[in-house]
């Protein structure tokens, strides 16, 4: 097992498969291996065979989340967001409510578009209260447009530990609750720096920073903004709204 693993950090899969294989000839239900069998076929992008291998892992331990979560990410990594939900359920209620798979489950609800995954980080931060990335992804989710006024102080009071991070991805976050709480100058302040530890600054990044100009007026340095949020081929929450704000500018 251990030489497999060697094999795969060395970039030689069928290696790895092989010596797996074998391992697997005298211990057919070696969990370690069968979960490592299913990774390797993942390198290999061979993914109806890794499916197949982690299929095989929920068959024989339903309780162990990992295999639930690599089954899902290779469903929605496919564009069967819905499989990978589906799968995510059945993890969540095999393993008694794992938090990993919770977090999990909520991401892919969030990226569907579903309130649900609202409930689920809230739960999951019942047991995890330091959780930066269940706060980040929950904060976000409660300062969406239309968000009522209980939502958005909630988003505040979250993210207030993000205050003095070094990590642009919190500070973005941080930049965007406050500007939908009304502070547009602390958010722009946030942004900026937020901004500043990343290069290229991610699309989204420029759509915030785009919305904090719009809130103080400062239209030029918004279109700016906008426009180049607009024009990378990357997707982001929000892109109706830039769009439709840089056309009343």
């Amino acid at each position: 097992l251990a030489l497999a693993r060697a094999y795969v950090v060395m970039g030689k899969p069928e290696k790895a498969e092989e010596r797996l294989k074998q391992l697997l000839a005298e211990q057919p239900v070696n969990a370690a291996a069968l979960n490592l069998l299913g990774q390797v076929y993942v390198s290999m992008q061979r993914p109806a065979d890794a499916q197949a291998q982690f299929r095989q892992v929920i068959a024989l331990y339903p309780k162990s989340p990992i295999a639930y979560a690599q089954l899902a990410e290779l469903q929605g990594g496919g564009g069967d967001l819905p499989a990978a939900i589906e799968t995510l359920r059945a993890g969540v209620t095999a393993t008694n409510r794992n938090a990993f798979l919770l977090f999990r489950l909520g991401m892919a609800l969030q990226e569907s578009g579903s309130d649900e995954a609202v409930d689920l980080y809230e739960e999951v931060l019942k047991g995890n209260p330091d959780a930066d990335a269940v706060i980040n992804n929950l904060a976000m989710l409660l300062v969406r447009p239309g968000a009522d006024p209980a939502r958005l102080a909630r988003a505040r009071e979250l993210v207030r530990r993000f205050e003095g991070s070094d990590q642009w991805v919190l500070l973005d976050t941080l930049g965007w609750v406050q500007l939908r709480n009304g502070e547009a100058e602390q958010a722009l302040v946030t942004l900026e720096k937020a901004a500043s530890l990343i290069e290229p600054t991610p699309a989204e990044v420029r759509y915030h920073l785009g919305m904090a100009y719009v809130a103080l007026g400062r239209q030029d340095e918004a279109k700016t903004q906008l426009t180049r949020a607009l024009e990378t081929d990357d997707r982001f929450p929000g892109m109706d709204e830039a769009r439709a704000t840089l056309d009343t500018l």
